[in-house]
């Protein structure tokens, strides 16, 4: 513990009431705050202790401001500001207080009790009483001038719950943020002091673990689950809260809250109801809810409760409520969440509303079951878009007033404008509005302009030519003192509208390939001229010249001359269609129109290039994927895919994106042929409505690509039953497999395996084997060192596809070294050399050998030893006990390359002579 630790625990000691101090007191709790001024702030500090400890019960707790200072503060809640006593020895304590800092900074707000409660069974046990309760928040107070204001989240769900013995408990700390911040949850070890864990903790799936008993926090729900408590008793949990704006952390919160498990033999009632919804601001949300209790066919044995907390209730305006009856009720329990949404709810961020279904199985409470249900409120779109050609630019205008540009606190900032080059079809999202990253930049902020009763905003930016398509948003946004912006959320975008500035240049309307070849293929290219009214033709008169050229590829930039045209007068030029002929049109071309005026040799302008649909047919298993692609000024919003029956083609099926796979009737080793037809527009008055334009002939064979799914190994050997006499070609490494009976979506076509084999489990795998399906599924396999090693079967099909590894399956060496006790260096023959009685997988050894003062006498790295009684000098040693130690290296194995083991003990050395 450091100094700064050390004081501030004595200093709240002295400020606690007097008495005995070291008693059995606190349960739950967290430290909130409210910012109340450019550097003050409101704290509640909540704690939730035992009813029965009256000698510790605290009228104030100390808190530590994170400046140094440390103040009392006093309890406001309960008759006489005494705490509100609850069920089950729990009294809920509410401290209030105000503070004022020295500047913007960051401050950990701290408060400490000497004492949690006893018999805590994941709190340092069976010494809980004697591990001091510590709670911490730790903020940043940002600059209001730029960055507004910040409070914490507050959490609307009580840290004192209940779980049944065996059954799934969840628990959810319904945090609510009112900056509209967004939020994260990690579960951590509960706090003794500052940034000091409690000792000896242990999750509560360490009580009693297993495969029965695991935990799981959902860091964007906050949703705690405990599946399933398996021992009856007191838990506490630390869940650490994490406030982030636009990306930034600026807040933590620690709640430490206590789980009762009970021998309860009760099932929680089961909420039916949705899990998230998206809903338009000025629509009503209602959400019915469904509770039923899953103990008995009887549905009066247990009643029911329901009960709903969350951001939508905490609202100001317009707060949420639920119809449907109050208390215990006999089951089936049916009930709605209304919501009445206006404007000021929008955000980027979901509201959470957290339902609690509770029964009355138990004498004092019963076993409860949370459903937490995810509202996103969407402002609704600007309305009748228009845009309209003016004098060096396109001017947009829409409906005046909008469904929501009234808002307290200036909520509405305006609308922004997203501009893109050609036309995006897509369909807004109500979940995820906005325009960032669909292909559209934004060219104007916060507009609030009018003009004639409309909103109103001019794009002079432009360049002729071009087709420019436009959507726009509404933005909200909160407001700092000095008026910037933060977490802003925009409304969902208007329809597109699409313009040009003016038509004095052509337009490419088709390429299209009419006839597929690699000689003689043929394209169709049709284009506009320039409107005259548009050009001007007394300014810029004929003649007129007309140049189509061409590129190789989708965007290609190296373009020669196809086709010339010349007239005098633009009105009667007619000629705007061309058969491009004998080229390669299995492959894709781009095009463009260079546009010439008064026999000047300097373009007046051109068209945007347009290519080809290059469609592409890739053969797989039983299917074909088709892909295709193209660049071209206009939009294409959907694909009609042709497929050849005989000498015709047919429609297939439409698609509005730009693949396909085709799995109708398709068989392997046959040829399938294919056309796609694009079709598109340029979504402005006087163009054609539909835009079609086909790719060229594509065709390929299908074939079998899909490995089948590898099979499931296990490896055995005779290390387990093997005695010190067992020969050593009886050491074989068994391998079994057998294909997946379940987990497995590919086909069953299973033809050979192949086994693979690696010292260990990183190095690399050789083939070493290779077993027909149709035999017997094993394989024997002796390396060359020793058994250890890893194995790994892939399953190959009849097209010769192979699967990738099995789980890899490894196996160590059982190594045996036994050393005799005694032996006989006489000469006779018999037992002269001291030497193991049985070794195996012993690579060398390092031994020693001691006479009884300590001396060294003998020592060898060979696994045989071979000592005959002599000094390491050659003198004949004593009769007597030696004392040895022996290093023993076992062949290297596949999970522990060094595996080395120390044996110690004594040696009888007898001449007998």
């Amino acid at each position: 513990m450091n100094f700064k630790i050390s004081i501030l625990f004595l200093f709240f000691l002295g400020i606690l009431a007097p008495g005995r101090l070291w008693a059995t007191h606190n349960r739950a709790g967290e430290i909130t705050y409210e910012q109340i001024g450019d550097l003050t702030i409101r704290v509640t500090i909540v704690t939730y202790t035992r009813i029965q400890g009256a000698e510790v019960d605290r009228q104030q707790l100390g808190l530590y401001w994170g400046d140094g200072q440390v103040d009392s503060l006093p309890r406001i809640n309960g008759p006489l500001a005494r705490g509100e006593e609850l069920l089950n020895n729990v009294k809920k304590n509410i401290y209030i207080g105000e503070h004022t800092y020295p500047g913007p900074a960051t401050y950990t707000l701290v408060t400490l009790d000497p004492n949690r409660t006893a018999g805590i069974l994941n709190v340092d046990p069976p010494n809980s009483v004697n591990v001091p309760f510590a709670l911490e928040t730790t903020f940043t107070l940002l600059s209001t001038q730029f960055q507004g204001y910040n409070s914490s989240p507050r959490l609307l769900q009580p840290p004192i719950d209940y779980a049944c013995l065996s059954e799934r408990f969840i628990h959810n700390p319904n945090a609510f943020d009112p900056d509209g911040d967004s939020l994260a949850y990690e579960l951590i070890v509960p706090l003794q002091g500052p940034d000091m864990e409690v000792p000896n903790y242990k999750f509560p799936n360490e009580i009693s673990p297993g495969p029965e008993n695991q935990i799981d926090i959902n860091e964007i729900t906050g949703d705690f689950i405990w599946n399933a408590p398996q021992r009856v008793g007191e838990y506490n949990i630390a869940i650490k809260i994490y406030e982030y704006r636009e990306g930034i952390l600026i807040n933590t919160t620690v709640r430490d809250m206590q789980i009762f498990v009970q021998d309860c033999n009760n099932q929680p009632p089961e909420i039916e109801t949705i899990t998230d919804l998206c809903v338009i601001a000025g629509d009503t949300v209602r959400i019915p809810v469904r509770v039923t209790d899953p103990n008995n066919a009887n549905p009066n044995l247990d009643r029911v409760q329901l009960t709903a907390l969350g951001g939508p209730f905490e609202q100001d305006l317009s707060p949420a409520y639920i119809e449907g009856p109050a208390g215990y009720v006999d089951q089936p329990l049916n009930a709605t969440l209304v919501w009445p949404t206006l404007c000021d709810h929008v955000s980027n961020r979901d509201y959470t509303v957290v339902f609690r279904a509770v029964d009355d199985d138990l004498d004092t409470t019963g076993l409860a079951n949370l459903k937490s249900v995810r509202i996103r409120v969407i402002a609704p779109a600007p309305q009748d878009l228009q845009i309209e050609p003016q004098s060096g630019g396109l001017l947009l205008s829409w409906e005046k007033p909008y469904a929501c540009d009234l808002t307290i606190e200036d909520y509405f900032r305006g609308f922004s404008i997203w501009r893109k080059l050609n036309s995006a079809t897509f369909a807004p999202d109500t979940c995820n509005p906005g325009l960032a990253g669909r292909g559209y930049t934004q060219i104007g902020y916060d507009v609030l302009t009018m003009d004639n009763g409309r909103y109103v905003f001019l794009d002079q930016d432009l360049e002729k030519g071009k087709t420019y398509c436009y959507r726009i948003q509404a933005e909200f946004a909160r407001l700092s003192n000095g008026g910037y912006t933060f977490n802003r959320t925009p409304s969902l975008p208007s329809e597109e509208v699409c313009a040009q500035l003016v038509r004095d240049v052509p337009f490419i309307l088709n390429v299209s390939v009419e006839n597929t070849d690699p000689q003689q293929g043929q394209m169709y290219v049709r284009w506009t001229k320039p409107v005259a009214t548009d050009l001007d033709t007394i300014i810029h008169p004929g003649p007129y010249t007309f140049e189509l050229m061409r590129a190789d590829g989708i965007s290609g930039s190296n373009y020669s001359l196809v086709q010339r045209w010349s007239t005098p007068f633009l009105g009667s030029f007619r000629d705007t269609i061309w058969m491009d002929s004998s080229l390669n049109t299995t492959l894709p071309y781009t095009y463009k129109i260079v546009f010439y005026t008064g026999g000047n040799a300097m373009a007046f302008g051109e068209s945007q290039p347009a290519s080809s649909v290059y469609l592409s047919v890739t053969g797989k298993d039983k299917s074909n994927l088709l892909m295709w692609d193209f660049s071209v000024p206009w939009s294409n919003y959907q694909y009609v895919i042709y497929k050849q029956f005989g000498q015709t083609f047919d429609s297939l099926t439409t698609v509005s994106g730009r693949s396909y796979t085709d799995m109708d009737q398709i068989e392997n080793g046959q040829d399938y042929c294919y056309v796609v037809k694009a079709q598109g527009t340029y979504g402005i008055p006087g163009f054609p409505p539909v835009l079609d334009n086909y790719s060229q002939i594509q065709c390929a064979v299908p074939f079998d690509s899909i490995a089948p799914c590898p099979p499931q190994v296990s490896v055995d050997n005779i290390c387990s039953q093997a005695l010190p006499s067992t020969p050593a070609e009886q050491f074989i490494n068994t391998l079994t497999w057998q294909v997946p009976l379940s987990g497995c979506d590919r086909e069953r076509d299973f033809a050979s395996y192949r086994i693979y084999f690696a010292a260990s489990k990183t190095g690399s795998f050789e083939l070493v084997g290779e077993v027909s399906a149709a035999g017997k599924l094993e394989f024997k396999h002796k390396p060359e060192s020793g058994i250890a090693g890893c194995y790994a079967v892939t399953s190959l099909d009849s097209a010769g596809n192979e699967s990738e590894f099995s789980t890899i399956q490894c196996v160590d060496n059982c190594p045996d070294f036994l050393l005799p006790n005694t032996f006989t260096p006489n000469g006779d023959g018999h037992n002269d050399l001291y030497m193991p009685i049985t070794y195996r997988f012993i690579t060398r050894i390092e031994m020693r050998i001691f006479n009884r003062w300590g001396g060294l006498v003998f020592e060898t790295t060979d696994p045989q030893i071979n000592w005959d009684g002599t000094s390491t000098s050659g003198k004949t040693l004593a009769e007597g006990v030696y004392y040895y130690t022996c290093k023993v290296f076992d062949t290297a194995t596949a999970t522990n390359p060094d595996n080395s083991e120390l044996l110690t003990g004594y040696i009888h050395l007898i001449r007998g002579d």
